[in-house]
């Protein structure tokens, strides 16, 4: 059995990364704050993580976490709105204006975005978004986890 080796005292998300430590991963609630809420007060003690997760985030939005940023993505159905491929993660977005969420996410089901990702190892979100003149800016998204099990029986 391997010990895991923790970060203690390491504050920065590439460092702990690159250096195979054990980090319990939060990117499921960087989508969230980027869709959610305008301005965020990180109020937390002392010594608890407020700088490596500002590092999470720069990373994360910076695409240095290892992760690329395909837009417009053709597929034999259409094209994806954004692609978000990290390590760990596939991030599916569909945008609407003055439609709703729940169409963003039925064309990503209806044309099978995420088909071509069935057998990959990643965990796989999709994410519909709808963005209207009366909110005059994002008004609904929708953020489902998918999950794939597929047997292959071969006689």
């Amino acid at each position: 059995m391997t010990i895991p080796k923790y970060p203690v005292g390491i504050q920065t998300f590439s460092e702990i990364i690159e250096g195979g430590y054990t980090y319990v991963d939060k990117t499921e609630y960087v989508a969230r704050l980027t869709l959610q809420g305008k301005y965020y007060f990180l109020s937390r003690p002392r010594r608890f993580g407020k700088s490596l997760l500002l590092s999470t985030l720069r990373a994360y939005f910076e695409g240095s976490a290892g992760s690329e940023a395909q837009t417009e993505h053709h597929t034999n159905n259409g094209r994806t709105d954004l692609e978000i491929i990290t390590s760990a993660y596939i991030y599916i977005f569909e945008f609407k204006y003055n439609k709703s969420a729940e169409e963003a996410i039925a064309q990503i089901h209806s044309r099978d975005y995420a088909g071509r990702y069935a057998l990959n190892k990643r965990q796989l979100y999709l994410i519909g978004a709808n963005f209207s003149d009366s909110a005059r800016g994002l008004d609904s998204w929708i953020i489902e986890k998918l999950y794939y099990y597929k047997i292959i029986v071969v006689v």
